[in-house]
């Protein structure tokens, strides 16, 4: 219930950080996140032929790193989680807790890896770089760093399951 209370709180805090940032020269970050329809966005992954709910971390890091801002954060991020002293920079330092702010509304923060995909090490450290700033007492129960389990996969294994115990019963000379 916890994480729920500061995940909600997280988004009202971006959404008044966005509405004083429009008056900015530079579009916020929110504002750049929707309007390039990522992951996660209301309208992505509904219908057929619509794209999924996550991207690949190793394309999300792509799309960070095509801007300027996203990507400036995400080496911010990435210095943060260095070292000793992680949680003490992470609860402490006002820079790590806005790189981690604003990288909440990047392609980077759904991201998701295939198992055994090529570059698999690369994508989990991009992955878990977001999500190792999001974690509280190495609470990590609802975080998985795959893409989900298609159902159809569960249903050859119910048929698979099945076969072997109708077996079970012949009698074998």
């Amino acid at each position: 219930m916890k994480s729920v209370t500061v995940w909600m709180c997280v988004h009202i805090f971006l959404l008044l950080l966005d509405e004083s940032a429009s008056s900015w020269e530079t579009p916020s970050a929110l504002s750049v996140s929707l309007a390039s329809g990522s992951p996660g966005s209301p309208g992505t992954g509904s219908g057929p032929g619509a794209q999924p709910e996550w991207v690949d971390c190793i394309q999300a890091s792509d799309m960070c790193n095509q801007n300027a801002y996203c990507s400036s954060r995400y080496r911010v991020m990435r210095q943060c989680l260095v070292g000793k002293e992680k949680e003490a920079m992470l609860d402490n330092n006002r820079e790590c807790q806005a790189a981690l702010e604003v990288l909440l509304v990047s392609p980077l923060y759904d991201c998701r890896c295939k198992r055994s995909m090529k570059k698999e090490l690369q994508c989990l450290q991009n992955y878990w770089t977001i999500h190792m700033g999001l974690t509280e007492d190495g609470d990590m129960d609802d975080s998985s760093p795959y893409e989900p389990v298609a159902p159809s996969r569960h249903h050859d294994a119910f048929r698979l399951a099945s076969i072997s115990s109708g077996t079970s019963g012949l009698i074998l000379n």
